[in-house]
């Protein structure tokens, strides 16, 4: 059998590398794991949520209250058209139609493992249950998905903090060890309140929440205005260089400009120590942003916006020979494809979006954001206002937002000539400056020629 099994898997893999699926991290085996799912049942057992029946062991649906909540179907829906699903002598063992095999006795002759209730093999339900369990613990973060991810790192430092606050190099260790966290983003400000910190009210701060960002449950959570490690340029691309060390991954960071002079001081910081001291990105947010827990005086007069300080971001990194060096990120009401163009027009090598995925989502600016009753049921923990917010409907939103996104974005750099959106040019997009009046953007944003390199 084990012959079998070892060639099974040796051509399994033959025909993932031919097509170029990358192999699992972790490749556990069910026969490998018999103890853990044979003391997973006994578990069950105890609970009274698996009972044993003539050498077979059956989970009882009916001993989960909420059973069939993750399909949204409770068990009387699931039975509709159910008719069949017992095999000849089950409707005896069963306590319910519906109750599935965790170990299944074996018939005579049949290969088979020891167990408490007989000789026989796991049902795949269990041996899925216990390998996970095995390999990732009694707890799993769902939150990761299959998507690459930026971990923001930001004021309060959640996720990655310590007790007093400061960074825990051990937990971003650990942060950077998940294969899909991709890059790291230090947060200096963001569009809707630069220079100011926040608060999460205790009410918010859940079992769940404490044990995501690190810190106690039932107690408010305050963000400062500023890293009290970062106080100058030089400061920045220290903590840059220790994050970046600490993790292996590419690290940046998001900001809101308010003095675009301070653009050129740190980009000679950066030919002081040299390129390989620089970010590996800059997220530049508009200072328009929108959350509705910031002042409006912060929402309307702090910071420059996304038209005057993306330009200035690249033009500047232009003029020092950083361009290439550094990879710039727009971010601030870019919510619709003619905004995107414009961004990558200018020179933005990526776009975010905050705004436009809350849209897809149902947001309605209630400005709301942090009493706890947003209507929309996105930032509340309000049950009967997060009913509003159904995942199967929202996720579809979703989706067709991103979808149709890039598919308007295309269109528009097709009808520009260029076969890319990421060939847009500044020559591709005119801005109207007055009535009946436009200019390119490459009259109106003219780009510094990047310093000469002489031979040596």
């Amino acid at each position: 059998m084990e012959a079998v099994s070892e060639r099974n898997i040796a051509d399994y893999f033959t025909d993932m590398d031919a097509l170029n699926i990358l192999r699992a991290d972790r490749m556990p085996r069910a026969t490998l794991c018999l103890d853990g799912i044979r003391a997973l049942i006994g578990e069950l057992e105890a609970r009274g949520a698996a009972y044993s029946a003539d050498g077979d062991v059956y989970f009882s649906v009916m001993a989960k209250a909420d059973y069939g909540k993750l399909s949204g179907r409770d068990l009387d829906q699931q039975q509709e058209g159910a008719s069949g699903r017992l095999a000849d002598g089950e409707e005896a063992r069963k306590h319910h139609p519906f109750d599935f095999a965790l170990w299944k006795g074996a018939k005579p002759g049949e290969p088979s493992f020891p167990s408490p209730w007989g000789p026989g093999r796991p049902g795949w339900h269990i041996e899925c249950s216990a390998m996970v369990r095995q390999e990732l613990g009694d707890t799993i973060d769902i939150h990761l998905g299959g998507a690459d991810l930026i971990f923001q790192i930001g004021t309060a430092k959640y996720g990655v903090c310590n007790a007093q606050g400061g960074l825990d190099e051990a937990r971003l260790r650990a942060v950077a060890a998940h294969p899909q966290v991709r890059m790291f983003e230090i947060k200096l400000s963001q569009g809707a309140k630069p220079g100011k910190g926040g608060i999460l009210p205790a009410a918010k701060v859940t079992a769940e929440i404490a044990a995501i960002r690190g810190i106690p449950a039932g107690q408010d959570s305050r963000s400062p205005n500023r890293h009290p490690e970062i106080a100058s340029s030089a400061e920045l691309l220290d903590f840059v260089a220790r994050v970046r060390t600490i993790t292996g991954k590419p690290t940046g960071f998001k900001l809101v400009i308010g003095d675009p002079d301070w653009l050129a001081s740190l980009c000679q910081e950066i030919q002081h120590r040299g390129p390989a001291s620089a970010p590996d990105f800059i997220t530049v947010d508009s200072a328009d942003g929108g959350t509705g827990a910031a002042p409006m005086s912060l929402l309307d007069y702090v910071g420059l916006p996304i038209q005057e300080s993306l330009p200035r971001l690249v033009d500047t990194l232009q003029a020092h020979g950083l361009r290439e060096r550094i990879r710039v990120i727009a971010s601030g009401k870019l919510i619709n494809p003619s905004d995107v163009a414009w961004a990558l027009c200018v020179g933005a090598d990526f776009v975010n979006s905050a705004r436009g995925f809350l849209f897809a989502l149902g947001c309605i600016q209630s400005m709301q954001c942090d009493k706890n009753t947003c209507p929309a049921g996105i930032t509340t923990h309000n049950p009967r206002l997060q009913r509003g917010l159904d995942p199967h409907d929202k996720a579809e939103r979703v989706r067709h937002y991103v979808e149709n996104m890039r598919h308007e974005v295309e269109i528009i750099a097709h009808a520009c000539g260029v076969t890319d959106p990421r060939h847009l040019q500044r020559a591709h997009c005119r801005i109207v400056v007055e009535p009946g009046r436009s200019l390119p953007l490459d009259e109106l944003y003219q780009r510094p020629p990047a310093p000469r390199r002489d031979a040596a």
